[in-house]
């Protein structure tokens, strides 16, 4: 019985920690706004381990116009649809994605 309450305690005091997390992240101003046009996240802000992957950075500014190079990149990687949007991602993570998807096509051409 004392180890139930001990779990029960434990998990409120973690929910209300979640709790507070999410109330403080929507104070500072991570992602606010919640409109068309308006982004959540945008470029890298580093990674949780040494090898984990990078870490888009919470960003509530509005989309923009990428520089040519990266639109095309984008339209190569996803299609016609990103040919006249404005965007909420930065070139380095566009290069990941490709990096991403050349790595998991290798993998998949070799387990097969």
């Amino acid at each position: 019985m004392l180890n139930r309450c001990a779990n029960w305690r434990h998990l409120f005091f973690l929910s209300i920690s979640l709790f507070r997390l999410c109330v403080h992240a929507t104070e500072d101003g991570w992602t606010n706004i919640h409109e068309e046009g308006r982004c959540a996240i945008r470029g890298h802000c580093g990674s949780e381990s040494l090898f984990g992957p990078q870490l888009p950075c919470p960003d509530n500014g509005e989309a923009e116009e990428p520089a040519e190079d990266v639109r095309k990149k984008l339209v190569d990687i996803c299609g016609d649809k990103w040919t006249d949007t404005l965007v909420c991602c930065k070139e380095e993570q566009v290069l990941d994605d490709v990096v991403c998807l050349f790595v998991r096509h290798v993998l998949t051409e070799m387990i097969a």
